[in-house]
């Protein structure tokens, strides 16, 4: 296992390899600002060949003689090969593995590591963070860079690290970034938040992660269970209104029926002057038996009593009256509601009308978000 050497750490003359390492051929110590201005400058030159950024290390072709050497963080003996020398001016020295991970977890942590040595305030420049860590070394960068604007106090910074001024220190706005248009808040670099502080955000990002958790599908399950019951409905309502319509029709059609009878009966036949009932002569002379032909047959209900056909009284039609028929009083079924939230603008994208949900979170005076159908937002009403 080879250590990854500083100007202090340099080996002996007699250790020393034949040919160094281009990495640490001139030292950069006499550079103006070095101690105040680390980060910006490397503790060595940099190589002239063309590794990347992101190489985790350099190779050396031989290994540092010395003797071992107890570790400052893990209190455990190591070889001399296994150590790492800060760039500090004391060169406190620890193991690789205990300077790499306080190194990570420093940039895990969102903040910029320094030595780890007692009372030590040396700030790891970025070839140590190259040396290390290479993988974080962009976000080390990034740290550096906001910390930067923070000390101004009048830049932002986009996802897409494309870095643009504010127009109001310290006040949230709308910002839109020219590069890569993402819209984010200037005071917490999320989503932009429309008359919401960065604090309600949090609880609309509850209530939408609950929402995509449970709530989408129990709401998709319960609109399911309606629409079938609406469509049952709606065939029952039609299968009823089709009969009432079918019972209609026959009423009607039996009433004309009538009619034409009267008419007929008016026409046609008179009453018997006996028993009052009707009858019609078909043939022959004016002398009537009721109910039956003059010389028997054709035996009909009747009095069985004679009487002239022109003596008798003409048959009236009976006046009918129109059959009542009841109105269909059956509701049509009405489909569940889609939520449609009619004259509300979406302030993202300024549709006029919102479909979706409208829940309550606690709070002080409470909450109110809409869930489009969209679920790809949450705007605020």
């Amino acid at each position: 296992m080879y250590s990854f050497l500083n100007p202090s750490s340099a080996p002996l003359p007699a250790q020393r390899a034949e040919t160094p390492p281009p990495a640490y051929d001139e030292l950069a110590y006499d550079q103006p600002g070095y101690e105040t201005a680390a980060y910006n400058q490397p503790a060595h030159r940099q190589p002239t060949n063309n590794h990347s950024a992101f190489e985790p290390t350099y190779d050396f072709d031989y290994e540092i003689e010395g003797p071992p050497f107890t570790c400052g963080i893990c209190l455990d003996e190591k070889p001399r090969s296994e150590s790492y020398i800060f760039d500090c001016i004391s060169s406190h020295t620890f193991c690789m593995d205990c300077s790499r991970e306080t190194v990570r977890g420093t940039l895990e942590g969102n903040g910029v590591p320094k030595c780890p040595g007692e009372r030590c305030d040396h700030e790891i420049s970025q070839q140590e963070v190259k040396q290390l860590v290479p993988e974080l070394l962009e976000k080390y960068s990034d740290l550096l860079l906001k910390r930067l604007f923070a000390q101004q106090g009048t830049f932002l910074v986009c996802k897409c690290r494309h870095v643009m001024a504010a127009r109001y220190d310290g006040q949230q706005e709308r910002c839109d970034c020219p590069k890569c248009h993402y819209v984010f808040c200037s005071l917490c670099n999320e989503d932009y938040h429309y008359r919401s502080t960065c604090q309600e955000l949090i609880q609309y990002r509850n209530i939408w992660t609950a929402w995509l958790r449970q709530g989408r599908k129990v709401y998709h399950q319960t609109q399911k269970q309606q629409q079938n019951e609406y469509e049952k409905q709606t065939k029952e309502y039609a299968a009823a209104h089709k009969k009432h319509e079918e019972d209609r029709a026959a009423a009607l059609q039996a009433f004309e029926t009538l009619q034409r009878d009267e008419q007929y009966k008016a026409q046609r036949a008179k009453r018997c002057p006996h028993c009052q009932r009707v009858v019609e002569r078909i043939t022959g002379c004016d002398h009537m038996t009721c109910g039956q032909d003059k010389y028997g047959g054709n035996v009909q209900s009747g009095c069985g009593k004679e009487f002239s056909w022109a003596s008798a009284l003409p048959y009236t039609a009976e006046a009918a009256n129109t059959p009542k028929i009841d109105n269909f009083v059956l509701q049509a079924p009405k489909q569940a509601a889609d939520f449609r939230h009619e004259l509300v603008r979406c302030d993202n994208c300024g549709v006029a009308e919102i479909i979706g949900l409208r829940g309550m979170s606690s709070g002080s005076g409470g909450i109110t978000t809409t869930m489009a159908f969209n679920e790809n937002r949450i705007s605020d009403a």
